[in-house]
């Protein structure tokens, strides 16, 4: 039977406790486990997975607690966890025939994005073979080496030994966030350029594998470090990007937000 797989990955510093939910936490909320419009009874399973920097740190010191909560968040540290666990999750659980559906908000959707260019270029791993995330990871990592590239000889070998390549039902993104590692707010300090290399490989675009692509836009966004990463289609009807009133999200802001 027929089943939906669906991440649901928040924004930064967002989970299910927040007085006031994002579109992710309302959307993980809705999805009902078993979906039976027109007597289809398709079973649905949802993986909810909060903001950067929302988890919970006990060192025993409360100050180093908050420096690597707030690094979490203001930085995007942990992105690469975020990632590697929803992939985990759709290793363990996707069946022949099953649809994946993504959805994320702020970093989340940036999260979501970099998720399925893993898919692409590493395949999904069967479940034998899940010990081997961290190499799919390694080759997503290093695709500027022609070989490990979706379409180069080390990743179809890894994808044929190790896994299947999936097609992604649909990718729904608000207000996409890629902003990670230390803002360059003092250009002539340099300071974010050597800390920030690690981060140049993440890989967001709309790959072929892609059925459908969703993307609501703030555009009433005006702060940098809410700088949005737009969609770019691969193939014809594959994008819908739309813009819409309101801003990225503030409770300090006069309208609404997406």
């Amino acid at each position: 039977m027929k089943r939906r797989l669906i991440v649901c990955s928040d924004g930064t510093w967002q989970d299910l406790a927040k007085n006031y939910p994002t579109n992710v936490v309302k959307m993980a909320q809705a999805i009902q486990p078993l979906d039976s419009f027109n007597n289809h009874h398709i079973h649905q399973i949802v993986y909810y997975d909060e903001g950067l920097g929302t988890k919970q740190i006990d060192t025993g010191h409360s100050l180093i607690d908050t420096l690597i909560k707030i690094g979490g968040g203001a930085l995007g540290l942990g992105i690469d966890h975020k990632i590697q666990d929803a992939y985990r999750f759709l290793c363990l659980n996707y069946e022949p025939d099953d649809e994946i559906y993504l959805f994320g908000f702020s970093r989340g959707a940036y999260t979501v994005r970099c998720l399925a260019g893993l898919i692409y270029n590493s395949g999904l791993l069967y479940r034998q073979f899940i010990r081997k995330i961290p190499k799919a990871y390694e080759f997503y990592r290093e695709k500027q080496n022609p070989d490990n590239a979706p379409s180069g000889t080390n990743a179809i070998a890894f994808r044929e030994k190790y896994g299947q390549q999936v097609p992604i039902k649909a990718l729904c993104c608000w207000d996409t966030v890629a902003s990670l590692g230390i803002p360059d707010l003092i250009h002539s300090l340099k300071l974010d350029e050597k800390f920030n290399q690690r981060y140049r490989f993440y890989d967001p675009k709309v790959n072929p594998t892609i059925e459908k692509a969703f993307h609501a836009v703030a555009i009433d966004e005006i702060r940098k470090v809410f700088d949005v990463t737009r969609m770019e289609a691969t193939k014809d009807d594959q994008v819908t990007q739309v813009w819409f009133p309101g801003g990225h999200g503030c409770k300090d802001i006069p309208f609404p937000t997406i």
